[in-house]
């Protein structure tokens, strides 16, 4: 069933998503559909083992992080971090970042230091794609200017990220066939037909008439 369906027969609305971390309950996410979710039968993991496990993929994705970062992701506290951390020890390579003293997974080293790859023209980033799922001093990071930090991590629904040859250059959103761009700044023709053909790929079911782009600058 969906989650509202779920919500609606308990009367317990969204705090339903908490009974995830049981392992009972499995949550399938829809995109901006309401998600799926079933009950499965608790996996017979070692909840340290599963921590660890969780670290471990945190940092694949996210690194190089910190501790402090995983407890914040994760909603652990930050001894159960710090043992996840300590736990991954022969795993994990201390590296400086400009944020700082921060962890990267050893296996992922290679990845780090090979060449840079050319970036794509254009990209539609989903709402909470993990490129910018970040917090704190990891936003400012990525997007520096406060005002445009804003108009990507807004106060409820984000939108998706618009990414221009590997930068961060505005924001949109979607409704049926329209999907609408918010460009921070002046975009070139080749640009702005770059991403429109983007756009006209997305994997969208059910729709009866081809992708319209509508431009906010």
């Amino acid at each position: 069933m969906t989650d509202r369906e779920v919500g609606r027969a308990l009367g317990t609305g969204p705090a339903l998503r908490y009974a995830a971390t049981t392992g009972t309950v499995a949550i399938r996410w829809e995109g901006a559909r309401a998600p799926t979710v079933w009950t499965v039968v608790a996996a017979e993991v070692d909840p340290g083992d599963a921590c660890r496990e969780l670290a471990r993929r945190y940092l694949h994705i996210f690194g190089p992080a910190t501790v402090g970062g995983f407890a914040r992701w994760a909603g652990v506290s930050r001894r159960s971090a710090t043992v996840a951390f300590v736990s991954l020890d022969g795993s994990l390579l201390p590296v400086r970042s400009p944020l700082g003293d921060e962890w990267l997974l050893a296996e992922d080293e290679p990845a780090i230091q090979a060449g840079e790859t050319v970036a794509a023209p254009a990209r539609l980033l989903p709402s909470g794609d993990a490129y910018f799922l970040l917090d704190g001093a990891e936003r400012e990071l990525l997007v520096p200017r406060e005002e445009q930090r804003q108009r990507l991590w807004t106060p409820r629904v984000w939108p998706g990220a618009l990414l221009v040859e590997g930068e961060i250059r505005g924001t949109w959103r979607r409704s049926q066939h329209t999907v609408r761009i918010d460009a921070w700044a002046r975009l070139s023709p080749a640009t702005r037909d770059a991403i429109e053909a983007e756009a006209r790929t997305l994997p969208l079911p059910d729709l009866d008439r081809p992708i319209e782009v509508v431009w906010n600058t």
